[in-house]
């Protein structure tokens, strides 16, 4: 009770620790295959937070190589679905748009929905070269290899020292080519 009336309180704990506590939690039921406790997190993770992207780039494909595809199939579609309708309300929200467009780039599926999130981002800021690059990943990833590899070309124009960029072109570069 003191902490809510002290100046050091930040009301957001009462989210995000327990949105830490469920993916720590999560990240040891995936190692030691528990799918009840996957379940139950993955649900508690959600009920805090339906658009929570955190534990869904690294935890869901390995909770694919665990054997609980289905599960992790299932939390994707409820994260883009959240995510779409939100899109629908709040289209000028780059950075909602762009991590969820991302988490679909991850796991390599709804790439659709997550051109048009994506699309989305880079409209709202399209001086963004972390929302070209999710763009660009995601037209990598639908087979649209020469656009994604133009993409980020101009996007190592506006930002020359991030390593990533090279990375990504050297991917797209390679691809393209096989």
């Amino acid at each position: 009770i003191g902490m809510v009336g002290s100046e050091r309180y930040r009301a957001s704990a009462y989210v995000s620790l327990p949105l830490m506590i469920q993916e720590w939690r999560l990240e040891a039921a995936i190692t030691g295959k528990d799918r009840d406790t996957v379940t139950e997190s993955l649900q508690r993770i959600l009920e805090l937070d339906r658009l929570d992207i955190s534990f869904s780039e690294e935890q869901l494909p390995l909770m694919r190589l665990a054997g609980m595809k289905q599960i992790a199939d299932t939390v994707l579609d409820q994260i883009m679905d959240a995510g779409m309708v939100y899109a629908e309300r709040f289209s000028y929200d780059a950075m909602t748009c762009n991590n969820v467009a991302w988490v679909a780039a991850k796991n390599e599926r709804r790439l659709n929905d997550a051109l048009e999130l994506a699309t989305l981002a880079v409209r709202a800021e399209p001086e963004s070269t972390t929302y070209r690059d999710t763009l660009a990943e995601i037209l990598f990833l639908l087979g649209r290899k020469e656009e994604a590899l133009q993409i980020e070309q101009a996007c190592l124009l506006d930002d020359p020292d991030q390593w990533h960029l090279h990375e990504q072109i050297k991917k797209f570069a390679i691809r393209l080519s096989v």
